[in-house]
């Protein structure tokens, strides 16, 4: 084993190397003097290396006449037989080999060889790195624990072996021998990097010390951030991303809506699961913008940002129209919104200012008006947003007021009779067809014309809709209409000079095609 030497100046402690034997010749063996037990003690300062032995093993087949020592591999000094230390002045500051062995009458032993290794200082102590930024570290340390006996005249510091350093990683410029700290920059985000540093004295550098850092820095902005309505007629605003490109390590996402506050969300950044969510609930129909940032122990990273659309109402509903039941009832009925906008459609209707009520169907019937009465009804179309269009309006007056008339003496007629109804023709619009027997004639007041209803029922015989045919004449007997599909009756009425009739009893019911 090589011995490590005290650098003390004048040492007096002797370290005893492993022994390298060069022997004598085999037939000479057992004549010359044995090994000589030898160590050196070293003053690196004054440059010196003693040399100290003792007596041979054995002394050979004769007394010892000589010892001889030498220095690497320079001349042998003889020395007498009664010297036991010698040293060697000059000596440079590097390695060095010191032999010595005894000599008789018949020749020279087998020499013993103390290698002594140059004074370098040890390895700094206490070394350290610590991240700086996303691309710097700084490395700290302490002097080393042995100097050798020559003081140290600066460190040295690399990155050795670095790949993802940059071109210069190598040697950085000798530092004084004060310093105990450097900061390398330049360097890879995330990837981990090996620090260096080495203490010089006279004797050149000492042994390393190393530190491992990965640098880390502020979190880059996240990536694929979008924001969309979601919940309950939308109003719930949904953000979602992926993580940052670069999350600088430990970071944890913030969330904004508008110009609100920063709200954290730790559990949204657990993991690399895409894509991160977080939603902001009950929300106002206007648009909103979302922002999302990281922020680590090193600051706040730049934020991304995506905006959720305003929510929309549906236009207004359409072609408001309004028919007069025999019996005195208002229907008003209406088209669809040309945008209902998401969700189901449900409209609010008004009379006279005053809420009537609320469907989904398109149209309503209103009973119990006065005769003559005058109304307006509005209709205001409610899609899935829960936002209300721009009203529709239509006025009417209930007919059956005063009549000015002087009374007639004349009745009105019989209600007709309903004989048969039939789909229509096939290829044509979807209608259906009504004939009809005319009421037993008035004296005096014969039959001047005829109107026919349509209604649609369902299952139950509720009514569902109604459709009335224009004015016809006093010779007409059938009528065609056209009409969605469903289950469908008709009832006429005849009319004279004194009024109209009772309508006729319902049809049986029919599909039109």
């Amino acid at each position: 084993m090589r011995p490590r030497l005290s650098a003390w100046p004048l040492a007096l402690a002797l370290v005893f190397s492993s022994l390298l034997l060069v022997p004598a010749s085999p037939a000479a063996a057992a004549d010359v003097p044995g090994l000589v037990p030898a160590g050196v003690s070293v003053d690196w300062p004054a440059q010196t290396i003693t040399l100290t032995w003792g007596e041979p093993a054995s002394p050979g087949a004769g007394p010892v006449t000589a010892f001889e020592v030498r220095l690497d591999s320079g001349v042998w000094t003889v020395l007498s037989p009664t010297t036991h230390t010698h040293t060697f002045t000059d000596v440079s500051l590097a390695d060095h080999g010191v032999a010595v062995h005894a000599r008789n009458a018949l020749g020279a032993g087998p020499q013993t060889l103390v290698l002594v290794e140059k004074p370098v200082p040890s390895a700094p102590t206490a070394v350290s790195a610590e991240v700086v930024s996303g691309t710097a570290a700084r490395l700290h340390w302490a002097p080393p624990a042995e100097d050798r006996g020559l003081p140290v005249t600066g460190y040295r510091v690399r990155t050795p072996a670095c790949v993802t350093c940059p071109p210069d990683s190598g040697w950085r410029p000798l530092l004084p021998a004060t310093q105990r700290s450097y900061e390398f920059t330049g360097l890879i985000a995330g990837a981990r990097a090996t620090f260096e540093v080495q203490a010089l004295n006279a004797a050149g550098a000492g042994l390393p010390g190393y530190a491992e850092a990965t640098p880390r820095g502020l979190p880059t902005a996240p990536t694929n951030v979008r924001a969309e309505r979601s919940g309950a007629q939308l109003r719930d605003v949904k953000v979602d991303w992926a993580l940052p490109i670069d999350p600088g390590g430990d970071a944890v996402p913030q969330v904004r809506l508008d110009d609100g506050a920063w709200i954290a969300v730790p559990e949204a950044g657990a993991g690399d699961a895409y894509p991160l969510t977080y939603t902001f609930p009950q929300q106002s129909p206007e648009a909103h913008t979302v922002a999302v940032r990281y922020v680590n122990s090193f600051g706040t990273g730049p934020e991304a940002s995506a905006q959720a659309a305003g929510l929309a109402g549906s236009t207004p509903p359409r072609d408001l129209f309004h028919a007069i039941a025999p019996w005195g009832d208002v229907g008003v009925g209406w088209q669809p919104p040309a945008t209902p906008g998401p969700g189901p459609m449900r409209y609010l209707v008004r009379l006279d200012g005053q809420t009537f009520g609320s469907t989904g169907l398109t149209g309503v019937w209103i009973s119990g008006l006065a005769p003559g009465s005058s109304h307006v009804v509005t209709v205001v179309a409610v899609n899935g947003t829960g936002l209300e269009s721009a009203p529709a309006t239509i006025g009417f007056t209930v007919p059956g007021g005063p009549d000015p008339s002087p009374p007639s003496a004349a009745a009105p007629p019989a209600a007709p009779r309903v004989t048969d109804v039939a789909p229509g023709a096939v290829g044509g619009k979807r209608s259906a067809r009504a004939r009809w027997r005319p009421p037993a004639a008035v004296p005096g007041a014969p039959v001047t014309g005829y109107r026919v209803f349509a209604r649609r029922i369902a299952p139950g015989g509720r009514l569902l809709a109604t459709r009335r045919s224009k004015s016809l004449g006093p010779r007409q007997r059938s009528v065609s209409m056209t009409l969605p599909k469903g289950r469908w009756v008709f009832q006429v009425q005849a009319r004279n000079r004194a009024g109209w009739s009772e309508l006729s009893a319902r049809s049986t019911p029919v599909r039109p095609r």
